[in-house]
């Protein structure tokens, strides 16, 4: 738990400190408190409802870090870069404490109508703050310029908004010539 504080104290120069170290329990501890969160807007689940929910988002979420390192890793190896998935999917994951800042925004939100703003105001910095972790994070692994960590992160994310993208026209187009069939 010492690299979740160092994180929380120092988030640029911890994976430095503790480089060649892969924290799996800190990164499953922080994906876990990510989930936990998520459960505050939840309160009118049963507790069967909310652990099932629970169970449900932290493999989930477990799952799209494990996408997310693969792809990330594959454009880095494309750019001639040695592999590092694991390191990667672990410091990933410690990058997604940011969004445990959302959850005192919500409940201040939830006990005031009017602070409603404040919220999504939060959970927007906190995305923003993620995503600039995470290009910090594929920056020091892969010791490489920000420039390339940039472009490490934001070409997968280009290849599955084009794919989606791709999707929904083709769908779209499918229900129009559909309805235009009737």
């Amino acid at each position: 738990m010492q690299i979740i504080y160092n994180f929380i104290i120092n988030p640029y120069k911890t994976p430095l400190k503790f480089k060649g170290t892969k924290p799996y329990i800190e990164c499953f501890s922080i994906i876990l408190l990510v989930c936990f969160v998520r459960l505050v807007d939840l309160s009118f689940l049963s507790l069967f409802q909310k652990t099932l929910f629970l169970i449900i988002m932290f493999f989930f979420s477990c799952f799209i870090i494990t996408l997310q390192s693969a792809a990330l890793d594959f454009v880095a190896q494309l750019f001639k870069l040695k592999s590092h998935t694991v390191a990667l999917f672990c410091w990933l994951g410690i990058s997604w404490l940011p969004f445990c800042l959302s959850a005192p925004a919500k409940l201040i939100s939830n006990a005031s109508g009017s602070l409603s703003n404040i919220a999504t105001l939060t959970t927007l910095f906190s995305f923003c703050l993620v995503i600039f972790f995470q290009i910090t994070t594929i920056k020091w692994i892969y010791e490489t310029s920000t420039l390339r960590s940039i472009l490490i992160y934001l070409i997968p994310s280009g290849i599955i908004a084009c794919f989606s993208f791709i999707i929904i026209l083709l769908g779209g187009a499918f229900v129009i010539s559909s309805l235009l069939l009737l």
